[in-house]
């Protein structure tokens, strides 16, 4: 059934990757919409013995989002040498944040020792403002960068043991965590045209939490932020208009 699913959704977008503007009674909007996602490299930051006992672990995040270009768009065939375009980006996102501890870890942070394995995860709901700057002629390959703030909601969080053994237990904590997280993130891409209306994107995106998280998980009233480094996949599409803008 999945392969199934998988041939279908390529039939259907295979057709599209043709699409282009004509330039006579549709042209390039500045506005498009897309969707990325990919793994991530979370852990947690803020204090010495957090940093050191709560080590990386997989993660990941995904999302839709808008884009706005700031840019006069050109025809293809355009001999204006501009090459620095600016933008706009939001959306909203799900992120999958947290850490882990382990034996040795918790040992290295001067801790009781613990036999078992326990895993912090997080899920939030992100939503980021990222202003975005890129390098390279419209239609072409672009190298790109975006920064801004991200603002998070905390909509789950839930801690597992594993035994030695194997055995494992899970609890829900999410009332020891503040339930908001404001951030800086800020990443660097590839940007690869298809046929004028479709883009492919390639991203790292590090995601850094400016606040503290903790409210009552982690004692002594300790300062814990979140991290995450994030490599994303993504797909757009730009939108048409009937009338190309008026130059400036």
């Amino acid at each position: 059934m999945k392969k199934i699913r998988l041939i279908l959704l390529i039939l259907l977008i295979t057709p599209t990757l043709n699409a282009q503007f004509n330039f006579v009674d549709q042209w390039p909007s500045r506005f498009r919409i897309g969707s990325e996602g990919g793994i991530s490299m979370v852990s947690f930051f803020g204090n010495p013995v957090t940093a050191k006992s709560h080590i990386n672990t997989l993660g990941y995040t995904a999302g839709i989002y808008f884009q706005y270009s700031f840019n006069q768009i050109l025809h293809p065939d355009s001999t204006s040498k501009s090459t620095l375009h600016f933008g706009l980006k939001s959306g909203v996102y799900f992120d999958s944040k947290g850490a882990i501890t382990t034996p040795n870890s918790l040992i290295k942070a001067g801790l009781p020792p613990d036999s078992a394995t326990t895993r912090i995860q997080m899920d939030y709901i992100t939503i980021p403002v990222l202003i975005t700057f890129s390098m390279g002629r419209e239609g072409k390959v672009k190298f790109y960068e975006t920064l801004g703030p991200y603002f998070s909601v905390l909509i789950n969080q839930h801690t597992r043991r594993k035994e030695p053994d194997g055995a494992t237990s899970g609890i829900n904590n999410i009332g020891t965590y503040k339930r908001f997280d404001v951030g800086l993130s800020l990443g660097f891409g590839i940007e690869i045209p298809f046929k004028q209306k479709f883009y492919l994107n390639v991203e790292f995106r590090q995601n850094i939490g400016l606040f503290n998280i903790n409210n009552t998980a982690f004692p002594n009233n300790a300062i814990v932020q979140t991290n995450s480094s994030n490599l994303l996949v993504g797909f757009s599409y730009r939108f048409g208009r009937k009338k190309p803008y008026k130059d400036k």
